[in-house]
C-alpha cells in the first residue's frame, strides 16, 4: 500500500488538469451522442465541470433540498431580479444547475417528486431566458450564441453530460427500468440506446407522441 503522501499527491489534479481530462470527456461523449457543438459552448461546458468538481462550489450551489424546491419559482425571481447582473447571475446559476443534476445526478432523482423532465424543462428556460439578455455589450455575440446553443440543445446535452458521468464513474450501473423512466419522460436518444443495447425495445402508444 502506497504511503498516505504519495496517496494524495496522485489524486492531486490542477485546473489545467481538469479541464485537459473534462475536454477529452466530452470530445468522447459529443462524437458518441453524435451532437454537434461550437467549441465556444464546449469551453464553456469544460468550465462548468470544472468548476462544479470542487464540492465546495457544488454544494454551495446544490444544497440537499435544491431537487425538492419549486425551481420554476426560483426562474421566476430571477427574471424579476432588481438589476440585470442579478438576473443574469441567477438564470445562468439555475440553467447550470438544472444541466448538472439531469446529467450527472439524474438516478438520485428516481424517489424525488420532481424528475429529470422537469430541470429539462426549467434549465432550456433559464438558458433561453439568459440569451435574450445577452444581446448588449458586454455579453456581445459571443455569449448570446452560447447560452441560445445550451437552451436549443439541452436535452442532448443532458445525453452527453450523462455519458461524461459514466466515464467518470459518477453514475449508478445501468438500471433497464429507471432507463426507462428518462426515455419515457424526455424521449433521450442516449436511454433508447442503452435500453436496446440491453436487450429492450422502448414503445411509444400509437395514437400519442409521447412515450409510455
Amino acid at each position: 500500500m502506497s504511503e498516505p503522501d504519495e496517496a494524495c499527491c496522485a489524486i492531486i489534479m490542477t485546473d489545467v488538469d481538469l479541464k485537459s481530462h473534462f475536454r477529452s470527456c466530452l470530445d468522447l461523449a459529443i462524437a458518441k451522442n453524435r451532437v454537434a457543438i461550437n467549441d465556444a459552448t464546449v469551453g464553456y461546458l469544460v468550465s462548468l465541470l470544472v468548476h462544479f468538481n470542487h464540492p465546495e462550489n457544488l454544494f454551495e450551489t446544490m444544497p440537499d433540498r435544491l431537487v425538492e424546491t419549486p425551481l420554476a419559482a426560483m426562474f421566476s425571481q430571477a427574471t424579476q431580479a432588481r438589476s440585470p447582473i442579478q438576473r443574469n447571475r441567477a438564470l445562468q446559476r439555475l440553467g447550470d444547475v438544472a444541466l448538472l443534476v439531469a446529467g450527472v445526478f439524474s438516478g438520485g432523482l428516481s424517489r424525488k417528486l420532481i424528475d429529470v423532465d422537469y430541470f429539462v424543462v426549467v434549465g432550456k428556460a433559464a438558458y433561453g431566458r439568459l440569451s435574450e439578455h445577452s444581446r448588449r455589450p458586454p455579453q456581445s455575440l459571443i455569449f448570446r450564441g452560447i447560452f441560445e446553443e445550451l437552451s436549443r440543445k439541452f436535452l442532448a446535452l443532458v445525453d452527453v453530460f450523462a455519458d461524461v458521468a459514466e466515464q467518470n464513474r459518477l453514475a449508478a450501473p445501468d438500471d433497464p427500468l429507471r432507463l426507462y423512466e428518462i426515455w419515457a419522460r424526455t424521449g433521450s436518444p442516449r436511454n433508447a440506446r442503452k435500453l436496446q443495447e440491453l436487450g429492450y425495445t422502448p414503445m411509444r402508444c400509437r395514437n400519442s407522441s409521447h412515450p409510455h
